[in-house]
């Protein structure tokens, strides 16, 4: 079965091949690297994005990943001219190594997008569509002005690649810093657990008092009690609620321990 498939598909057997049926532009992508794990993951994740499709926040990381420039094409959905233009250049496959992708330019924030794109250039008239090449690697845009014929636009694509096309635009570069400064949770976390193993060493028996540890405490608690009393009621009360319930614990203790123990009785 699998070298009729095979033929089916031209490819050879073993082989990993990416079936792309929602994309016009390209059938199938056949995987021609070394077989690991990580680059047919990879090969999955580029592949699956389609020859021309909408540029979007969810699939920026991923034609960002593939180190390739842009061109975007800023325009309404329904710009046919600009479409089949484009469609065009990536059937003739004649500028390889590219991101070819749309943008809706009728949402605002695609169109502060286009701004930021043409902000340095010298013709500010109202721009209801463009064509922009963008090289995030050398942190330059290109804004196409040419006319939209095929063999015009792969000329300026090819010259803006080679260095040849001067730029109408950079990009701003800065260091991306949190607004606050933030907090060390690993270090936090091993400080409660530290705390916490503190704490499991103390001994948790509530009978821990020892009577050797109240009679001590007798010498000095009628002269606390006194002090308290006579400078801060509140303290007084609350100190004479605080040894009411520890005597009450030892006195609970001491009928505990004396508690007799009867032996078992054997009949004859």
């Amino acid at each position: 079965m699998e070298q009729k498939s095979a033929a089916r598909l031209n490819v050879r057997v073993p082989s990993v091949v990416l079936i792309k049926r929602d994309d016009p532009l390209q059938s199938k992508v056949v995987f021609e690297g070394e077989y690991a794990e990580e680059a047919i993951i990879q090969f999955v994740k580029h592949s699956s994005l389609l020859q021309y499709g909408e540029l979007t926040p969810l699939n920026f990381p991923t034609y960002f990943s593939k180190g390739q420039p842009f061109l975007i094409a800023f325009i309404n959905k329904d710009n046919d001219e600009i479409n089949s233009l484009i469609t065009d250049i990536v059937k003739s496959a004649e500028t390889d190594g590219m991101n070819f992708c749309w943008v809706d330019i009728s949402v605002k924030v695609n169109r502060d997008i286009l701004e930021a794109y043409t902000r340095e250039d010298n013709d500010k008239s109202e721009i209801t569509s463009a064509i922009v090449l963008v090289n995030h690697q050398k942190g330059a845009t290109y804004t196409y002005k040419g006319e939209l014929q095929k063999e015009s636009l792969v000329s300026w694509i090819k010259a803006c690649l080679s260095g040849s096309q001067e730029f109408t635009g950079k990009l701003e570069t800065s260091e991306w810093k949190p607004r606050l400064e933030g907090y060390d949770f690993l270090a936090k976390i091993k400080e409660e657990a530290e705390n916490d193993e503190g704490d499991d060493d103390k001994s948790s028996d509530p009978w821990e008092d020892s009577e050797s540890t109240e009679n001590d405490d007798d010498g000095d608690e009628g002269k606390s009690h006194e002090y308290q009393s006579e400078t801060n009621p509140h303290n007084a009360r609350f100190h004479d609620a605080f040894h009411a319930k520890k005597q009450s614990r030892l006195d609970q203790r001491r009928r505990i321990m004396q508690k007799p123990v009867h032996e078992a009785h054997t009949e004859l």
